[in-house]
Order: structure tokens, then sequence, then C-alpha cells
């Protein structure tokens, strides 16, 4: 609930809050149903500016899929949050400020950028601290739990998205991204203003619990999961996910030469 809670402060209110709750079996715990969780009268008072949809279970990807199947306007301007953060009352102004002024880019608050490697790793995330984005900056990724701004017409082909490769479901924020690159030809943008969603008071406990396991984003930095998805999405699509820093550095051989 708080970070719903945060979303009905906002300074700029949105047209509609979907909360995107799967009916049906979970996919990776298909002993388990979505059914049998309780929604909190909390939220369904929220009635009519928060809107629970029951929807497919995409994974982590269901906060994007879910408003994409129920938005058809290609202007709709679509901010996906998650559900564990506490967002500062600024963040959707300010995102949707930047979509009017970058009307072609995907925006975000946090991200970061593949670096090469000569190794077997093959890709090294580079995350760009506040002072290098002064007034932006294109990122190849774009870290969801921050914030990220999309128009409904950037996804032209909404069930292509929803096949998501196995190895792709725990890091879909590469997924996402690379749809966007390689499929629909849109950048993914840094917005300049520091607005850091924060954590709730359970979640700063929970992070203190001694019995606390290894975190998912342990795991796929440990497993090379980032990299493996990249391969995953450009054997999908056949078509190579370019790299900013390549085009960052054809634009200086273009200078040079």
């Amino acid at each position: 609930m708080d970070s719903v809670r945060s979303l009905t402060k906002q300074s700029l209110l949105p047209d509609q809050i979907y909360v995107n709750i799967p009916a049906g079996p979970m996919k990776r715990h298909p002993e388990r149903s979505y059914d049998e969780i309780e929604i909190p009268l909390e939220l369904t008072s929220l009635t009519p500016l928060v809107h629970i949809n029951r929807c497919v279970d995409d994974g982590p990807a269901t906060k994007l899929l879910g408003a994409l199947r129920l938005e058809d306007n290609a202007s709709t301007l679509i901010i996906t949050l998650d559900d564990d953060f506490v967002y500062p009352p600024e963040l959707v102004a300010s995102l949707a400020w930047e979509a009017v002024a970058k009307p072609d880019d995907v925006l975000g608050v946090c991200g970061w950028g593949m670096l090469p490697m000569w190794h077997q790793v093959g890709v090294v995330p580079a995350y760009v601290p506040y002072f290098m984005r002064p007034n932006g900056r294109y990122v190849d990724i774009l870290q969801a739990c921050c914030g990220n701004a999309y128009r409904r017409g950037f996804f032209t082909d909404v069930e292509a998205l929803a096949v998501i490769p196995p190895v792709c479901v725990t890091v879909d924020d590469v997924w996402i991204a690379g749809y966007l690159r390689t499929v629909e030809q849109r950048r993914s943008a840094l917005i300049s203003k520091r607005l850091d969603p924060s954590d709730p008071p359970w979640k700063k406990e929970e992070a203190h619990s001694s019995e606390r396991q290894m975190t998912l984003s342990s795991y796929n930095h440990e497993h090379q999961v980032h990299y493996k998805c990249v391969q995953a999405l450009e054997a999908k699509f056949q078509r190579r996910w370019t790299r900013n820093f390549e085009e960052k550095v054809a634009e200086l051989n273009k200078q040079v030469g």
C-alpha cells in the first residue's frame, strides 16, 4: 500500500492508477494462487482513482503489460512503478513534463549503460550518477523501480512484448528496454532531477534481518542474467541491440574523420 499512498499524494495526480493483480495460479509458484490473496479494504476504498486490474501473470513485467492491454490511445502516458517503494510527490509531474519536452524518448529516473567486456560476462552495468546528467542522459536500460514513462504508442506489438524468454523474466527492465530499442527504435533517457524512491519502514527492517537471503539483484548479477537476456532478445527478434556507447564512439569517429 505504501507505493499507492504515495501516488495519491502526487502534485500532479494521475488520471488513473492501475494496480495490476494477476488472477489464478502464480507463474513461478503454480501450486499457489493469486485468488487466495486478500485485497486490503484501504485499496478498494480508493476507487475510482485506483482501479484493481485482475490480469494475466506476466511476472515483473505485469506492471507495464497490464496497463498496455487496458489503454489504446497512442498519446496516453503510462508511468510504471514498483509496489515496494515510496515515491516523491513530484515524480509524476516531472516525468509528464519531460515527456512533453522529449516526445520520442522513453524516460526514467535511474538507469544504466552496457559496457563492453572482453571476457564471458559480456556486458557490465554502468550506473549513471546525478553529476553526469545535469541535462539528462541517454542510457541503455531504465530501472523500473525508480519510475519510467512511456507513451502507449511506443508499443505496436504488445503480444510480441508479452512473450518473454524465461531468462528475461526476472530482468524485465532489460527485456522492455531491448524491445523498445530493437523493435520500436526508441531510446531510453534519464531525466536530470533527483527523484529516487525511498524504502517503506517494513522494507528497511527486512533489509537488516539476519535471515535475509540473497536478493534477486545479486542473483542476476552473479549468474550474468542481464547479458543472457540481451542474447535471448537479439535471437528472438533477429536484430542486434545497438549499445549507447557504440553510437557515441561512431559519433566521435565521424567528428574526427
